[in-house]
């Protein structure tokens, strides 16, 4: 059998040098538009880093230090006793703090370059990355973080140029000065010293739509949307959960989700039935973990005279086999033949907070952080796949 031949007329030819032509603009415009923002954000480093708050406070028989810029979550550091005085932290650090709005330096990145606005304004995908994005900072420990705050007297010779009156100032003063004195009241000051601690703005890296003019086609992520993450839906020492209603909404969500992606991308079922799949499940620290829990749950009854850490490894590993038994419901359904397991991690304050002091015989956590810590976690792994519309 021969060889078959495809010819090409003039106006095929034309629409792949079309083509051709397009994705290289496109990748010119959009490498262009990226050297552009950080040469705008190293520009702006310091109203950047002023941005983000530094506040000092006290939890407990800690003191903390927050970091956040306004409507952000904070980024919170405890430091524990240590003397009379003296409270302190130390440890590796790696954290990228959500700062101010790219949209705040749009004048500065359009200055001089009307194409760079003009792509903006006309392409979806641009405008929807950029409008969302919050220049991120990161913190680093360089090797190690040192923090230490003192308890002095407020008075003029105490205070210095690092004197900030509050118990507030913003992170560019703060990492300048290597810390910062915060006269929290008219009677003391909080001498804050910081020693291995690195700030770099952190990376912006605007993607290029994949675009296909004679035939569109739309990149998919899977992990983008199908995934589950339940955090404290469960009745006290029980596998029923608060709101069994409200739960059945977030299940056929995910079953939506997951149908949606099986139809949009042909291998992602192959992809699937090769993972293994696991539902993860944590329980909170708010009591001593070796001391008795008395727990109540059939299912784990040979661990009620054991101690409190063991009894919630294996509540959390049936609360993960709860849910773990209904997403092998919805595959089933959807024709996907993967095998779900549940794994139980007992408990941790991975999710917030210190957990449990023994020397002060009580949770470090708060009420908020606790509640995070009573979680179920189901991730499909990363699949991406480029499919037509």
């Amino acid at each position: 059998m021969g060889k078959r031949v495809i010819r090409l007329t003039e106006a095929d030819i034309e629409n792949i040098v079309k083509k051709v032509i397009s994705e290289q603009t496109e990748e010119v415009l959009v490498n262009r538009l990226n050297d552009k923002i950080k040469s705008v954000m190293v520009k702006n480093q310091n109203e950047i880093l002023s941005d983000v708050k530094v506040e000092v406070d006290q939890n407990g028989d800690n003191l903390v230090l927050r970091f956040a810029a306004e409507n952000e979550r904070p980024f919170i550091i405890q430091l524990r006793p240590q003397s009379r005085g003296l409270y302190s932290k130390s440890g590796t650090l790696n954290r990228d703090i959500p700062s101010i709005p790219l949209s705040n330096f749009y004048d500065e990145i359009w200055e001089g370059d009307e194409d760079l606005k003009r792509y903006y304004q006309e392409n979806e995908n641009i405008k929807k990355q950029m409008d969302d994005l919050k220049v991120p900072i990161r913190m680093y420990s360089d090797p190690r973080v040192e923090l230490k705050i003192f308890v002095i007297k407020n008075n003029r010779k105490n205070r210095g140029d690092k004197y900030v009156r509050g118990g507030q100032t913003n992170l560019g003063f703060f990492f300048s000065n290597a810390g910062a004195k915060f006269g929290v009241s008219s009677d003391i000051i909080l001498e804050t010293e910081v020693g291995g601690l690195a700030i770099n703005l952190g990376e912006v890296n605007i993607l290029p739509p994949q675009v296909d003019p004679s035939e569109p086609i739309q990149p998919e992520v899977a992990t983008e949307k199908i995934k589950l993450d339940l955090i404290d839906v469960f009745e006290y020492d029980s596998i029923k959960m608060k709101d069994p209603s409200g739960y059945q909404e977030i299940l056929n969500k995910f079953k939506n989700d997951l149908s949606q992606g099986l139809k949009r991308m042909v291998g992602f079922k192959e992809f699937l039935e090769k993972q293994t799949l696991v539902v993860n499940g944590y329980a909170s620290q708010d009591d001593d973990p070796a001391a008795n829990i008395g727990g109540k749950l059939p299912a784990c009854s040979k661990y009620v005279k054991g101690p409190r850490s063991e009894y919630n490894k294996c509540l959390s590993q049936k609360r993960a086999q709860k849910v773990a038994n209904d997403l092998q419901e919805i595959f089933n359904s959807l024709g996907v033949k993967s095998n779900i397991k549940s794994v139980g991690h007992g408990e941790t304050h991975e999710f917030g907070g210190e957990g449990w002091d023994p020397e002060k015989k009580k949770t470090l956590d708060s009420k908020e952080q606790l509640s995070s810590n009573r979680r179920v976690i189901f991730n499909i792994p990363k699949y991406t796949e480029t499919t037509r519309n």
